[in-house]
């Protein structure tokens, strides 16, 4: 069902400029009330005594339950004790003992100490620092074993790619699809995205639910609002909504909360906008746009966009806006009333996380044989499209650790990788390893057959 791309003469289109330059822990105040504190013992070896210690800080406060993660115990006393041991432990069904005993324990110095997690079953434990007199230190529910915590000694995980609409979906492939081969996007456009232009072939992007969270919050805001622009009524700009998503944001885009390094927009109605396709074809050709900002964040060629690996979309086809809006207070800041009655709205947000590893994600999905996971007409409420719901994907990795999930509605699936090297992608019988080198990875299922990108 792909529709030959052209712009209808009826409608308007809007698209504003691209507007670029747009520590976890567990922290405790006090020990279980048995602690070793003011306790003595014989003299070890190298003349430590138990001396007192005493509890504070675990960092990081969350690992995987198949153990491995490296953390740090923050306190007093520990230069001198003489420390036997260390457990991570539910005191509503276990004692410490060696079943869940830290392994690599090492005294930095007075204050700080290290181990590496037990294999554990998911939840929240207590964490207890065991002398050899007996004695003990005790933070309480000071560490969380999750089966999707970041490290912790697994290679991957199952990313927060959300819950993407159809339509999404088909904004993505389209994306990914102009990424994979830009030259070839710009010549069915009439478009210079050669190589000599700029535009070199970049890895796929993945789809984010907390990134989509903070894009359906915007485009909700202009129609609801009824206003266009970057910043919402009371100033907020891209980067706040997406830390008020909580989205783990790179720290390069920092935290001004008015800032726009990730967010492209645009509204239109009639004809214009009124497709995926559509709005696609609007962003990359970027016409009346100098420099053509909103191509280039897609196509990630600017420097807010060219390590980019995720993206999030709000996205709402024949929609207007609110006629009686909130009182604007704060114009000249925040966005421009319309002039205009849009009923096609799009927000995306592409950026990265902190922790900036490679996703390996795809699409599951029928296709009539244009290579696109396409979204069906009129692309709203439950209209669907040919991705398929509901199907396990499951990862393996190279060491034998395997992971599992399955495809959102829209048929997309994503996995956080926290090691470069070998993984298996297998989905209903049909496998393939592909090899993770610093980069996303597109595995898709299309017809009982494995794509890889």
């Amino acid at each position: 069902m792909r529709r030959t791309h052209r712009f209808a003469s009826a409608g308007t289109l809007a698209i504003l400029v691209l507007c670029l330059g747009c520590d976890t822990g567990s922290r405790h105040d006090d020990v279980d009330g048995t602690a070793a504190s003011g306790v003595t013992g014989p003299t070890g070896p190298g003349g430590g005594t138990a001396g007192s210690i005493r509890l504070s800080r675990l960092a990081p406060a969350q690992g995987s339950p198949q153990g491995g993660t490296s953390v740090t115990l923050e306190g007093t006393g520990f230069q001198g004790a003489l420390i036997a041991s260390v457990h991570f432990f539910d005191p509503s069904s276990e004692v410490p003992g060696s079943a869940n005993e830290a392994n690599g324990v090492r005294v930095l110095s007075d204050t700080e100490l290290t181990c590496e997690t037990p294999a554990h079953a998911a939840g929240v434990v207590d964490v207890r620092v065991v002398l050899q007199n007996g004695a003990f230190a005790t933070l309480n529910n000071a560490f969380t074993f999750d089966p999707n915590a970041p490290g912790g000694g697994v290679p991957a995980r199952v990313a927060d790619f959300g819950d993407p609409t159809p339509w999404a979906v088909e904004l993505l492939e389209l994306a990914n699809r102009a990424r994979r081969d830009p030259a070839a996007e710009g010549r069915r456009l009439g478009v210079d995205l050669s190589p000599g232009a700029g535009y070199a072939p970049r890895p796929p992007l993945s789809h984010n639910g907390f990134l989509a969270a903070a894009a359906a919050k915007h485009t909700g805001d202009m129609i609801g609002q009824n206003f266009y622009g970057h910043w919402d009524l009371a100033g907020v700009g891209p980067t706040g909504r997406i830390l008020d998503s909580t989205f783990d944001l790179h720290a390069s885009y920092g935290t001004d909360r008015a800032s726009n390094r990730t967010e492209n927009i645009g509204v239109g109605s009639g004809n214009q906008f009124s497709s995926p396709q559509a709005v696609h074809d609007a962003f990359i050709v970027d016409a009346g746009t100098n420099p053509p900002k909103h191509r280039d964040s897609l196509l990630g060629k600017s420097a807010a966009s060219r390590d980019a690996r995720e993206i999030g979309m709000g996205v709402r086809f024949g929609e207007t806006a609110n006629p009686t809006p909130p009182t604007q207070t704060n114009v000249g800041v925040a966005g421009t009333p319309l002039a205009f009655s849009p009923n096609h709205w799009v927000t995306q947000e592409i950026a990265r996380t902190k922790r900036d590893r490679a996703l390996i994600s795809g699409v599951v999905y029928n296709d009539d044989g244009d290579g696109i996971c396409e979204a069906f007409p009129p692309y709203r409420g439950n209209s669907g499209g040919e991705g398929r719901g509901g199907v396990t994907v499951t990862l393996t990795h190279s060491s034998g650790f395997t992971l599992q999930t399955q495809t959102s509605s829209a048929g997309f699936y994503a996995f956080e990788t926290f090691v470069d090297g070998d993984f298996t992608i297998t989905i209903e019988g049909a496998q393939t390893t592909v090899r993770v080198a610093g980069d996303n990875v597109k595995v898709d299922h299309v017809n009982g057959q494995i794509r890889t990108y």
